[in-house]
């Protein structure tokens, strides 16, 4: 090789680095400083719902930070849908949780110890979903599909405070949380 094609390559070799950096200055710099709608990095839409019988009711709404745990599981039965939709009704964000029951053992055969199961909505459901600024409606569909709760999402009255931020167990992989620190809040990740 000559020294004319050294010096080719070497500057190619110098032009690419010096691509690579400014591209990657504007991925890290400039692009996080125009807002998105997609969800907010650290902020989670906690919902607690109160359920009696098939019905669902929203008891509290607020924003606190950390990150959603994935709801993308196929449960078979006993579970409720969840969507977050935009003002034009588009889905933002969906999934899948398990509607909370218990089992009460009811009756005996008799001379047998056999009974049968029931099973009986507990009252209480917290589920932790990913916030969109743009988000405007959540759904909550049983496994039937059957609407059992549309609920507006008012982002000027959301709670921001966060009572139980940065705390493993809350079911939320905060951000100084991790797959060792805290197995049980991030071990979806």
């Amino acid at each position: 090789m000559n020294l004319k094609n050294i010096l080719k390559q070497r500057m190619l070799i110098i032009t690419s680095l010096l691509l690579a950096i400014i591209v990657t200055s504007i991925l890290i710099y400039v692009i996080p400083l125009f807002p998105s709608d997609s969800a907010s990095q650290n902020s989670v839409l906690l919902v607690k719902l109160h359920q009696e019988d098939n019905r669902i009711d929203v008891a509290e709404m607020k924003i606190i930070e950390g990150y959603p745990p994935d709801y993308k599981i196929n449960y078979q039965r006993n579970y409720l849908q969840f969507h977050i939709l935009s003002d034009t009704n588009e889905i933002l964000s969906s999934g899948t949780f398990l509607r909370k029951t218990e089992k009460i053992h009811e009756g005996f055969v008799q001379g047998k110890q056999r009974g049968i199961v029931i099973e009986e909505p507990m009252n209480w459901i917290t589920i932790y979903l990913s916030y969109f600024p743009n988000g405007k409606t959540l759904l909550i569909t049983d496994d039937k599909k059957i609407e059992i709760l549309r609920q507006d999402i008012d982002h000027s009255t959301l709670d921001t405070t966060s009572g139980n931020r940065h705390r493993c167990g809350n079911g939320i992989c905060d951000q100084n949380e991790n797959l060792i620190s805290c197995f049980q809040d991030c071990r979806h990740y």
